[in-house]
């Protein structure tokens, strides 16, 4: 169900682990890969890689020199912890700073620290980092770099990302077979943040999906990339009332009004518009919702979509389309398909206030720091600290008792941003989106859950 290019595929990153060790000593921790493990660069000039039997967690590799063969590394290093790439650039000085916000792609992640700055680390495949490199990955954090003095009011991303400014432009830049990125630019990869060219409109909200974006503004809603051969078309311009939430899948779009209500367009094949009928019509459809006073947020996988929806005295979330994974919240083999709004199994009512989704699995925050999700959890990707795991929504419990503040979901990982201004990501890091930790073996094993922790750099 997951029509993703090849290159794109999770396996993409474990290509990392077939480098044949290279001969030490060493220079960049680029080139401390062994076993398909990522290791360090250590200060006196030899690989290290992770050994829990260590106090510092890390042990030299057999044929380092000066007598630090096999050896434990002295607690305090500070070895380079490099990538496919260079990591110059993003690395952690002797300073760092929190962030704000956390933003998933499918196999990247980012994040907007206190200075309103954008740092992205992870595949790089497609210039989905919007820095000017050729290197597949990177595992720390690069800044992207945006008009000086704008503030980023939204961002969305899949293998490509767009911002909106707040001085009402739109910037993208990643992945552009479809023109999705940059529509006048037949160029595959768009790798700087490229402003969008005839937009016709003034966006109040944007989301992209696989290979389309879109911008709404007022009741009109207009779209490039895999619709009208990239350049940007009006898709809806009747909605019933002002866009104030935009998700966008594969073959679907949906839109929440100031009217509290739900309207989606596009394919109904797996129930995307949630209508309940299954039949694609052409035009737009209303979601049927339960009744309910205010549609608080919405988001989009690539077949299926869920809202928030505030009931009165609490806020439920309600899910509808393909549910072959369970991310729609529904019953295993049972509800394959959900033609209409779901409430998700096991998820209580509470005072949520911030959805994610994507095609395997959700996660929702709500206003006491806590985190509930759904799906598959594959490598950990919803819960990693989760004894066991079955359908339905699971409250995330981390060791250490953090609060969440936000959170993002990828296609089989996960980032969120905890009270203290760390970000942590878990799940599948077969391309670093988890950060400086060693890549995954498998992306498929439940047993390997890998969590890390990425620091943003002051420059």
């Amino acid at each position: 169900m997951h029509r993703h290019p090849p290159g794109a595929a999770l396996g993409l990153g474990l290509l990392v682990g077939c480098i044949t060790p290279q001969g030490y000593p060493c220079t960049d921790a680029s080139q401390c890969i062994l076993d398909g493990r990522q290791g360090r660069c250590e200060p006196e000039g030899f690989c290290s890689y992770p050994d829990d039997s260590c106090p510092s967690a890390q042990r030299f590799e057999a044929r380092a020199g000066e007598g630090l063969a096999g050896e434990c590394v002295e607690p305090g290093s500070s070895g380079s912890s490099g990538t496919a790439g260079s990591d110059s650039e993003g690395s952690a000085g002797a300073c760092e700073v929190g962030a704000q916000r956390v933003f998933a792609g499918t196999y990247h992640s980012c994040a907007l620290d206190e200075d309103e700055r954008l740092w992205c680390w992870g595949a790089n495949l497609y210039g989905q980092l919007g820095r000017d490199s050729n290197a597949d990955a990177f595992s720390s954090p690069s800044l992207v770099e945006l008009p000086a003095g704008r503030r980023i009011a939204r961002l969305d991303a899949k293998e490509h990302v767009c911002a909106l400014l707040d001085d009402g432009s739109v910037h993208c830049w990643g992945r552009n077979d479809a023109g999705q990125s940059d529509w006048s630019d037949e160029a595959s990869i768009v790798v700087v943040p490229t402003v969008v060219q005839g937009l016709e409109i003034e966006p109040e909200v944007i989301a992209v999906g696989f290979g389309i974006s879109c911008a709404a503004a007022g009741s009109v809603v207009r779209c490039w990339g895999t619709l009208g051969g990239g350049t940007p078309i009006t898709l809806v311009d009747d909605l019933p009332g002002n866009v104030t939430l935009l998700a966008v899948g594969q073959l679907h779009g949906c839109a929440a009004t100031d009217q509290q209500q739900v309207v989606c367009i596009g394919d109904d094949s797996l129930g995307q518009l949630g209508d309940g009928d299954g039949i694609t019509m052409g035009g737009t459809a209303q979601v049927a919702l339960p009744p309910h006073e205010a549609v608080v947020d919405l988001a989009a996988g690539d077949d299926h979509t869920c809202a928030i929806l505030d009931m009165g005295d609490d806020h439920e979330v309600f899910c509808w389309g393909d549910n072959h994974d369970t991310q729609a919240g529904g019953l295993p083999q049972i509800d394959e398909v959900l033609f209409s709004p779901r409430a998700v199994a096991d998820l209580e009512p509470g005072d949520y206030h911030h959805l994610s989704v994507d095609d395997l699995h959700g996660c929702v925050l709500d206003g006491q720091g806590s985190l509930y999700c759904w799906g598959r959890n594959d490598g950990g990707m919803s819960d990693p600290w989760a004894e066991s795991w079955s359908f339905g929504a699971h409250r995330l419990e981390p060791p250490d008792g953090a609060r969440f503040l936000d959170a993002d979901t990828g296609l089989a990982h996960t980032c969120a941003l905890t009270d203290a201004g760390r970000v942590r990501c878990w799940g599948c890091n077969a391309v670093f989106q988890l950060g400086p930790e060693p890549p995954s073996t498998s992306c498929s094993d439940a047993d390997e859950r890998l969590l890390g922790e990425v620091v943003i750099p002051c420059e």
